[in-house]
């Protein structure tokens, strides 16, 4: 019994049309899209990891920090750090990024 209701979901999910199907836009990607304008005139901090990126796999903190209508003053970076580098349980130290220096 249970084969064929599974063949028969499997059957209706392919049988869905492209159109139809819902796409997904990131955070990010909406707020680029809008050009920031939610974030101007504001500082901002943002908790990210490396899984954090937009639709083109640019990562959210690459995407705030070269933005010239985003004041991006500190970053987060939970347990493993911003770039998932730091080994689980270690303390991560604040220290200015490397790439952006902004306070982590």
């Amino acid at each position: 019994m249970f084969r064929p209701v599974l063949a028969a979901v499997f059957t209706c999910l392919m049988a869905t049309p492209q159109a139809s199907i819902a796409k997904i836009k990131l955070g990010i990607d909406t707020l680029e899209a809008s050009q920031f304008k939610h974030l101007k005139g504001k500082r901002v901090g943002l908790i990210t990891n490396p899984s954090g990126v937009n639709f083109k796999g640019k990562t959210t903190l690459e995407v705030l920090y070269e933005s010239p209508d985003v004041d991006l003053v500190a970053l987060f970076g939970p347990e493993h750090g911003v770039y998932g580098v730091v080994p689980a349980g270690d303390y991560v130290e604040s220290h200015r990024d490397e790439k952006t220096g902004v306070w982590v």
